[in-house]
């Protein structure tokens, strides 16, 4: 007893321990009839919302159907009016018999009726061949391709039965034993006949269509891509859109693209689908196309640019313009690219991207910058968003104004120092921020500009001196003259363009007054043939603005032009057109591959001017000298394509460095700024004087660099010492190397895995690499078909490819090849 009465307590706690239990039970239970609750009533609005969907989509579906059904009303009534059409094309040609019979019933003589049957069947016949031509219905939206060949190859055909039937029905209608249905039935076809061919003239016209060109040279206006280039992919497929749209097949336009406009590295991957124009865009699109890639590529020209000191207006002006053209294509992105707002919002306008993009500044641009950002109570350490990006803008357009301030002073002040006589420059006075004000005195008589009194001024904005004595006009491309002297200059004359321009309002474009005064050597023969193909009122292009690399070919050598141009320009220095104006000699150069057609055409003249007493060419022993006489599988001719000179681009520092591989030069020559930017060892701070072959001498204005290149495939450095210089070679053009690289794989298939160039040129050479080291110039590896040769080179570029290339090849630009400064070179006081 005593025992179980011990027990109660424990008993006690035991219930107490059940009952908790059970109360948590209970707990437990009623969360989840809540939970089933809550997910009861998600499971209703959900059944709710996809009723809405569904009574949504049967509205939609009763709204297309409707749309249908007034289609098809539609059709039926256009249905009815063809058959209107006809039956009063089917009156008028029973008008056009009766009339037809009235007028000659009496003039005609009858046929025999042998004649008579041949005339109805071959009309018969001829009905026969343009119905079958008129069954293709064009009056839908069809091919480019469908409509180009129907236009070249069916309508040519089909004009061709119809002018037959259209002389044989009119001799067939005043015959009196005609059949009046054959007659009606011609009649009636030959009106469709005209309307079909005027429906397919009005459809290819609007096309525009024209063959691509078959080879592979390209617009001046379009720039192959390539992941590393400064055009992103969405830029460049507007361009070939632009360029391209209406010409050729979309297959001509995938082989076109393929083959001359993608880089080797893109190519490799997209082999299989180059035939392919939609699936070629796509993949460009899908692997060049995200944000970070397209912002990459604009930035790289900018990124790539050394900020210059802020003293140096000129540099700093160009800089500053450069960083404007970035800002406004990133703000553009959304509008130009695939790339939607949020992603583009999320990217470009983050902090981290505003910290690059204010890395580009000045450091006095930086600081206003930052004052901007607080002006508007933006956080100046961490800025983002659109209102950061519209103040950086702001920012540089300041900052561009304010240095072409500073570049208009000193150069007033440069020029009221070298020349006592003030000069007036007539079109920078109308046309110092637009064109509107040149374009309203051209067009009125009424109000007149003060004369300028220099005979040829230069066109440059902001240049208040003689053309002749302008070395920026005289050194820069055909292409960048136009763009800087546009509504300034007169292509033709050369003269201020208010000065002489005869403006009409018409699309026939305006001439030169002046015309008559230019010497016909000095107008581009290809520009003035176009104006007159295309009755077109234009002035002829002058050799000096014609950018179009086609008529290179057509220009006279410098030598028969110096004469007309020293009378147009009176203040121009022959010697500077040889030695200063690059741009000028390398243009002569490009037109000098017509020097092909004198050798052709004109017997040789001796230096003396004399006649040569050989009026053939004559072959000689190089060993004894011995003129002989050979056969002519003997003789190779020399290839008449452009050539250009062994190069690679290495890096060197952050600089993308042109460098030239010259067997005529016995030292080492570096761009004296390219040593200077990127810190390189100065041995020696003199400058010295450099004596070029011919005679003549070279100021250095540098010293003497000392850099270590490499690694060799050895593992080793060579030691550079070289001569620092304003400028090492003139400009070389761009050649892209796509087109070699694939000859070469063709030739040897293991450099399919190899590394190889994609460009070389696009500037001038920043470093010369003479014969004093010949182990550091490439060995030839062999000859490719096209006649390029193949070297390798002891340093990889930046492509990461020892392969370089040297010599023509039929891509390659007439002015490829521009003109080394210093060859054979020698120290006149050593180092």
């Amino acid at each position: 007893m005593e025992t179980s009465i011990a027990a109660i307590p424990n008993i006690k706690i035991s219930l107490v321990e059940v009952y908790e239990r059970c109360q948590a039970r209970e707990t437990t239970c009623k969360a989840l009839e809540a939970q089933c609750n809550q997910r009861n009533a998600q499971t209703t609005l959900q059944f709710e919302s996809d009723k809405t969907t569904s009574n949504a989509i049967v509205q939609r579906l009763s709204t297309i159907e409707r749309s249908v059904q007034e289609m098809q009303q539609s059709i039926v009534g256009l249905k009815a009016c063809v058959r209107e059409n006809k039956k009063r094309m089917h009156d008028l040609s029973d008008s056009i018999c009766s009339a037809s019979q009235n007028v000659s019933q009496h003039s005609t003589s009858v046929l025999p009726h042998e004649e008579f049957v041949a005339m109805e069947r071959r009309l018969v016949s001829l009905k026969g061949k343009i119905s079958r031509i008129l069954r293709k219905n064009i009056d839908v939206d069809l091919p480019e391709e469908q409509i180009t060949t129907l236009y070249k190859k069916k309508l040519p055909i089909l004009e061709q039965h119809t002018k037959e039937a259209s002389g044989t029905i009119g001799k067939y209608s005043n015959q009196p034993g005609k059949n009046e249905r054959i007659a009606r039935s011609i009649y009636s076809t030959l009106a469709e006949a005209d309307a079909w061919s005027d429906l397919l003239n009005g459809k290819y016209d609007d096309l525009k269509i024209i063959e691509l060109d078959a080879s592979d040279r390209l617009p001046e206006e379009l720039t192959p891509f390539s992941p590393t280039g400064v055009q992103n992919v969405f830029e460049f497929l507007n361009d070939f859109n632009r360029t391209y749209k209406g010409r050729g097949t979309d297959q001509n336009k995938a082989s076109k693209l393929w083959r001359s406009l993608l880089s080797n590295e893109v190519k490799i991957d997209t082999d299989q689908i180059k035939n392919n124009l939609g699936q070629l865009m796509d993949h460009l699109v899908e692997n060049y196309g995200d944000i970070d890639t397209v912002t990459d590529a604009i930035l790289r020209d900018i990124e790539g640019t050394p900020r210059p000191e802020e003293t140096d207006y000129k540099r700093l002006f160009a800089y500053v313009k450069k960083l404007m053209n970035a800002l406004k294509r990133l703000r553009d992105i959304p509008k130009n690219t695939q790339i939607v707002s949020e992603v583009w919002e999320s990217s470009v306008l983050s902090a981290k991207f505003m910290k690059r993009l204010s890395s580009l500044l000045t450091p006095t641009d930086d600081s206003k910058f930052s004052d901007e950002l607080r002006s508007k109570g933006l956080n100046s350490r961490k800025a983002r968003g659109q209102g950061a990006l519209d103040a950086l803008i702001k920012t540089v357009n300041r900052s561009i104004d304010n240095a072409a301030r500073l570049v208009d002073r000193d150069t007033s002040q440069s020029t009221k120092k070298e020349r006592p006589r003030k000069t007036v420059h007539l079109v920078d006075e109308y046309d110092s921020d637009s064109s509107v004000e040149t374009k309203a005195y051209v067009n009125n008589a009424s109000v007149q500009p003060p004369v300028s009194t220099a005979r040829k001024p230069c066109g440059l904005r902001g240049h208040t001196h003689e053309m002749g004595q302008c070395d920026d006009f005289l050194s820069i491309t055909p292409v960048k003259r136009r763009q800087m002297t546009e509504d300034r200059l007169c292509w033709t004359c050369l003269g201020p363009r208010a000065r002489c321009r005869v403006r009409q309002n018409t699309s026939e474009g305006s001439s030169c007054s002046n015309l008559s005064a230019v010497n016909k050597i000095l107008l581009c023969k290809a520009c003035t043939e176009y104006g007159k193909k295309n009755s077109k009122a234009y002035s002829p292009c002058n050799i000096l603005m014609c950018s179009m690399k086609s008529h290179v070919a057509d220009h006279p050598p410098l030598d028969k032009m110096l004469p007309s141009l020293i009378k147009l320009i009176p203040d121009l220095d022959p010697e500077k057109i040889k030695v200063q104006t690059a741009s000028i000699q390398v243009n002569v150069v490009q037109q000098q591959s017509s020097a092909y057609k004198i050798v052709e055409e004109r017997k040789a003249e001796s230096v003396t001017g004399k006649k040569s007493n050989k009026a053939d060419p004559v072959t000689v022993d190089s060993s004894s000298g011995e003129v002989r006489k050979v056969s002519n599988e003997q003789i190779t001719h020399e290839t008449r394509e452009a050539s250009i000179f062994i190069m690679q681009v290495l890096k060197i520092g952050q600089t993308e460095a042109l460098t030239m591989f010259d067997t005529g030069a016995n030292i080492h020559l570096i761009q004296g700024k390219l040593g200077e930017d990127e810190n390189l060892e100065l041995i020696s701070s003199k400058p010295t004087t450099l004596t070029v072959v011919g005679g003549g001498a070279i100021e250095t204005e540098y010293g003497v660099f000392r850099f270590f290149l490499g690694p060799t495939p050895e593992g080793t450095f060579k030691e550079i010492i070289a001569q620092g210089i304003p400028s090492v070679t003139g400009h070389f053009s761009h050649a892209d190397l796509s087109i070699v690289n694939n000859e070469l794989v063709n030739r040897d298939i293991r450099f399919a895995s190899e590394p190889l160039p994609e460009r070389v040129g696009g500037k001038k050479a920043q470093l010369l690499l003479g014969i004093r080291d010949p182990s550091l110039h490439p060995t030839p590896l062999f000859q490719l078909p096209s006649g390029i040769g193949v070297y390798c080179s002891p340093f990889k570029d930046i492509f990461g490819s020892t392969i370089c290339y040297g010599g023509p090849h039929y891509t390659f630009n007439p002015g490829a090849d521009a003109s080394t400064m210093v060859m054979f070179a020698q120290m006149v006081s050593q180092y």
